[in-house]
């Protein structure tokens, strides 16, 4: 399957720096009710905030993105029911999902909520954007086709020519490679970046994101006369860019605060001990130098019996108050995927006294949460409950691509009678055999709905997602530019979003009026 289609669930682990976004609010409002699961409006908008463009189709994006929601819910429910998702590891995912979203809650209670932005500072920071600009850009997954595209640039075609194709390529005239006219701020920090600082008719150097790889030319560039009225639409969109300026300092000395006065201390000797005998066990368990970061790896339930029951049963950890043993520890990395070298056993034992504290931090930090009650909190139990949907439903859209081929010949011939065109079947075979492949699996989804539909009683408000909604979609429509929630040792996508998959129709069809 096409994996642009899939939504890839991602566990990086970074420094500290700020939260983009918070669960704080909670919204008693619901838009989609399904026996005893419920989805309030502020869930749904979280969601839609950070969804990809092509999710948003139609001239009700909100409803069909709406409906989407429920139909992979439904899904998850007729997996469930087949014994998909028993495993240890979807468990494991979840626990440390919940772990996340608990200690997000933490960083927005003791930082974001606290950081004050005044309205003089706001207005500064329009003052100095007052333009608007409109980009014409190439996305590509791959550097090194990045690379290929920049290189060809005013010697072998124009960059007009070369978008283009590209575009053409994956199904998508040339006005999906343009922008509308953009305020400072709104895309993200690296495009905003080059995007404003390039000079009209300049190609930007190939500009790295998490969804992949950019180059940039100005289509237009317009001054803008700011009005009062302008003043007061822009505010909202930049009191977040100062906010998140504002958040990297405060976040750091919230950590310093919070952990420095519980005296943390390892126990040297333990922790060598732990070192000699995870290290051989390791290398046994592993044919790769280092694991990828979404594999687990330390399998204590697997191995737990060729320990040491004493060196299990020792403090590892001691902090004001109590201790962390071996055995707790190695239980808190068992749902935590992680990667070491195995080039060396230093080099094994230097990385892991950095992941232990790093685990330490969101040990300590979920305690805290769960004291004040942030377990129970009603958004974080919706966000669970869509995190598990796309699992869920994710792998058993890996099974049905393994599963489904496509007739090229049939093909073929859907193509000479639709897409009138000079191009050859066999310059866009790959990626019309890729989207054709997605249609037919969506149908297979579809159908999986209509029956499990009559097992579940289901209600739905549309009339709250009629009032414009404050997410609009990403300004960038042929390439999203995904969001991650950042502040933590780890990063991800800042709210579950239904599989690219719902919208195969819409591509497909898509491509047959073009």
């Amino acid at each position: 399957m096409n994996n642009k289609y899939f939504t890839v669930l991602i566990f990086l682990l970074i420094a500290i720096c700020t939260i983009l976004f918070s669960c704080s609010s909670e919204n008693k409002n619901t838009v989609l009710e399904i026996d005893d699961f419920k989805l309030s409006a502020h869930a749904f908008n979280l969601s839609f905030k950070i969804a990809p463009a092509i999710l948003k189709f139609g001239d009700t994006p909100q409803l069909n993105y709406l409906n989407t929601i429920k139909n992979e819910y439904l899904v998850t429910q007729y997996l469930l029911r087949q014994g998909l998702g028993k495993d240890s590891s979807l468990s494991k995912i979840l626990r440390l999902l919940r772990q996340e979203l608990i200690v997000e809650k933490m960083f927005y209670e003791d930082v974001d909520s606290k950081i004050k932005i005044t309205d003089e500072e706001i207005r500064s920071e329009i003052l100095k954007g007052n333009k608007q600009v409109k980009v014409k850009y190439i996305f590509t997954k791959e550097l090194s086709e990045a690379e290929e595209i920049k290189n060809c640039i005013g010697i072998e075609k124009s960059f007009e020519e070369l978008q283009e194709e590209k575009l053409f390529s994956i199904g998508l005239n040339s006005e999906a490679g343009e922008t509308e006219f953009i305020n400072y701020g709104e895309v993200d920090p690296k495009i905003n970046a080059v995007m404003f600082a390039l000079e009209p008719g300049k190609v930007s150097e190939i500009i790295k994101t998490d969804a992949g790889y950019f180059l940039l030319k100005v289509a237009d560039i317009r001054k803008l006369i700011l009005s009062e009225s302008d003043i007061k639409r822009l505010t909202p969109t930049y009191k977040k860019i100062l906010l998140n300026k504002s958040m990297n300092s405060e976040a750091r000395m919230f950590v310093k605060n919070f952990m420095d006065p519980m005296n943390i201390v390892v126990d040297g000797k333990v922790f060598q001990d732990l070192v000699n005998s995870l290290y051989q066990t390791y290398k046994k368990n592993t044919n790769s130098v280092s694991l990828q970061s979404n594999q687990e790896f330390l399998k204590y339930e697997d191995y737990k019996e060729k320990f040491d029951k004493e060196l299990l049963d020792k403090a590892l950890v001691s902090f004001n108050g109590g201790n962390i043993s071996t055995a707790e520890m190695l239980y808190h990395f068992s749902y935590y995927p992680v990667s070491f070298p195995t080039t060396s056993i230093d080099d094994f034992a230097a990385e892991l006294k950095k992941k232990i504290g790093l685990r330490l931090l969101d040990i300590f930090m979920e305690r805290e949460g769960i004291k004040r009650g942030y377990g129970e909190i009603k958004i974080i139990n919706e966000e669970l409950q869509l995190w598990k949907n796309q699992i869920v439903s994710y792998r058993y859209l890996q099974k049905l691509s393994d599963e489904i081929n496509v007739d090229t010949t049939e093909l073929k011939k859907i193509y000479k009678e639709n897409i009138k065109s000079l191009v050859p079947f066999s310059t866009v075979e790959h990626k019309l055999v890729n989207s054709y492949k997605d249609y037919l699996i969506y149908k297979k989804l579809v159908s999986i709905v209509e029956i499990e539909s009559l097992n579940h009683e289901i209600e739905t408000d549309a009339e709250l997602l009629r009032i414009e909604n404050e997410y609009p979609a990403n300004k960038l429509n042929a390439a999203d530019i995904f969001t991650y929630k950042m502040g933590l040792p780890y990063s991800r996508l800042a709210f579950s979003v239904p599989n690219r998959i719902w919208a195969a129709e819409y591509v497909w069809k898509s491509i047959m009026k073009n």
